[in-house]
């Protein structure tokens, strides 16, 4: 008999009665990630080493995390997940204070990360504790006086006493000056002439001339080939002044976007730097031949101008018969926008448009249809029932008569014409299953840039508002390249495809995660799922329907959605391929983690 999300909460509840005080240091560790402990010392085996401490359920107030130790602790970080606030964050490095105020008991999933580098960490104190009465008050005193100083003083309070009511973590977030910023991706071929090699034992380093290894480089390498004898080649990141952009995992569409190719790279055995690059790629057919490192383990004393990434046209050829799917309500100016788009901005002979109708002003829907009749094959599909995502999709995929489906919301306008052909044509590739896009918000700064699973807590849109300028030098952002998975807002798949795992899941997700879930049940089917870069709209992003913590009752649904998406695929968070550790998972921006500095 299953349960649902409500329930197992209940019984975790029941068996985790609420805690005012964790000692981590005599909390029994549940599962090693890499480190393990004895006592107050800490070994970190491998890149990002953590340890868990399973489920604890925190009674409701104030909290305050102290961490105490010999030497640099900048890498600590206590991680504490949960459905109703995705992910908290507790570590020396940031400047959040260390406090945190639980409106309500909460149950977490308590791991301490320990470094991003191998090593030991020694702990004298790594607690977390509930405030006493005086100290809140205290704290109550500080928080006030913080926001006078504030900009805008009155709207932050608002904003926090609406979060606050709505049951929600109370905290400031930081500011865009104290994030950090992402870096700058390779755009140029690797020559003879520019890498060089350094040489112990039985591995060869290869990297640019004018970059500098990490003093720990080889002996990091040496420690991920004994790990696994399979290995041949490992790559890592590298600094470029202040900046640094991680690498995800291999990625042959990237690669062939030379995403990898200023990289240090480690080989087992002897290799020259003149044939380096072909060996890597010679070896990133053999399966687990080529690993990643997740460290800047390279230097560059400056930034490296680059050369913006531009992407192919598509090639000619038959192209199937699309149906896209807009479900829409209130907005009927959005929805103009986005038909026009579709009718003057769209090369694309073959397709349909579905227009599911939950509520839309039927006059102002009908003068926008005849109007664009003429341009488009427009179908209406009526649904006057409660706002539900997924129901309105799979009604108007059933409607629809195309061999390709694409999710569009009606808050989303083309602007470049072959953006439907570039992801046509990676939908009809045999081993893909679902294709997002490169959306934009209206100042051409990034939203979407595919998912990363782990993002707070959760998953995210990682990227969201880097500028236009910057992300065009990144292969990751500008060209095609895999991920676990891309926005419902604009996604294309086939249609037997959406079929076999049988559409959105109306029941569980109505509203968030729908899109996500669907494409990890397309790629537990057997099928990648593909980022194309080069196809780029605007996204009016939330403006439809408004964003889904703007009142009390959607941020309980959403909760409740959270938990669904946490019991489904918490397994999957914590080693997204196409993302890496090494970027901050409180935010969307591409921040690089705090604990990470230039050597």
């Amino acid at each position: 008999m299953s349960i649902t999300p409500a329930e197992a909460g209940m019984t975790r509840a029941r068996c985790n009665p609420p805690r005012r005080r964790l000692d981590f240091l005599a909390e029994p560790v549940v599962s090693e990630g890499g480190a393990g402990r004895d006592g107050g010392i800490f070994r970190v085996d491998r890149p990002w080493g953590s340890v868990s401490f399973g489920e604890v359920t925190l009674k409701r107030g104030w909290w305050k995390f102290e961490c105490e130790g010999e030497g640099d602790l900048a890498g600590v970080e206590l991680r504490l997940p949960s459905p109703a606030e995705t992910l908290i964050c507790f570590s020396p490095s940031r400047a959040s204070g260390g406090r945190v105020l639980l409106r309500s008991d909460t149950t977490v999933s308590v791991s301490l990360l320990l470094s991003p580098w191998p090593g030991k960490v020694h702990l004298n104190r790594l607690r977390l504790r509930q405030l006493s009465l005086p100290e809140q008050m205290l704290m109550a005193g500080m928080l006030f006086r913080r926001l006078l100083r504030a900009d805008r003083p009155f709207a932050k309070l608002l904003h926090i006493a609406t979060r606050f009511l709505g049951g929600r973590m109370l905290r400031i977030q930081p500011g865009a000056s104290e994030r950090g910023s992402p870096g700058q991706a390779c755009a140029s071929a690797q020559t003879p002439g520019k890498m060089r090699t350094l040489r112990e034992g039985e591995i060869t380093a290869v990297f640019r001339s004018d970059d500098s290894l990490h003093p720990q480089a080889m002996a990091i390498a040496a420690a991920a080939f004994e790990r696994s004898a399979g290995l041949r080649a490992i790559y890592a990141d590298r600094w470029e002044g202040d900046r640094l952009a991680p690498l995800p995992e291999w990625d042959r569409d990237l690669a062939m976007a030379c995403a990898f190719v200023d990289a240090p790279v480690f080989f087992r055995g002897r290799t020259g730097p003149d044939d380096a690059w072909g060996r890597l790629l010679q070896l990133s057919d053999q399966p687990h031949a080529v690993g990643r490192l997740p460290l800047p383990l390279a230097r560059r004393d400056g930034p490296v101008a680059r050369a913006p990434l531009s992407a192919p046209a598509p090639g000619p050829g038959a192209l199937p018969r699309v149906s896209l799917v807009v479900p829409t309500k209130l907005q009927m100016d959005l929805l103009e926008r986005c038909l026009r788009g579709l009718a003057h901005q769209t090369a694309y002979r073959d397709l349909e448009v579905i227009i599911v109708d939950n509520g839309a002003d039927a006059r102002r829907l009908g003068m926008i249809m005849t109007s664009l009749a003429p341009h488009l094959n427009l179908i209406r599909l009526e649904d006057r029932g409660p706002f539900n995502f997924s129901r309105l999709i799979n009604a108007g995929v059933r409607r629809s008569q195309g061999d390709v489906i694409v999710l569009l919301n009606d808050d989303v306008e083309p602007v470049e014409s072959d953006w439907l052909r570039r992801m046509v044509g990676s939908a009809m590739a045999d081993d893909v299953g679902c294709v997002g896009a490169r959306l934009l918000y209206p100042d051409r700064t990034i939203q979407h840039a595919g998912v990363m699973l782990g993002l707070s807590g959760v998953c995210g849109h990682l990227w969201k508002g880097l500028s236009e300028e910057e992300a065009r030098t990144i292969p990751q952002i500008m060209m095609p390249g895999g991920r676990m998975a891309v926005t419902g807002a604009c996604l294309a798949v086939r249609r037997d495809i959406f079929d076999k795992v049988g559409g959105l899941d109306e029941k569980a997700f109505p509203v968030a995660f729908n899109d996500i879930d669907f494409c990890l049940r397309v790629r537990e089917a057997g099928y990648r799922t593909i980022y194309r870069g080069d196809a780029v709209l605007i996204h009016h992003e939330s403006q439809s329907r408004g964003p889904d913590d703007e009142t009390a009752a959607r941020r309980r649904r959403l909760a409740r959605e959270t938990a669904t998406f946490l019991d489904r695929w918490k397994h999957l968070l914590d080693n997204d391929p196409f993302g890496s550790p090494a970027y901050d998972p409180t935010v969307e921006t591409g921040a690089i983690h705090p604990s990470l500095k230039p050597f």
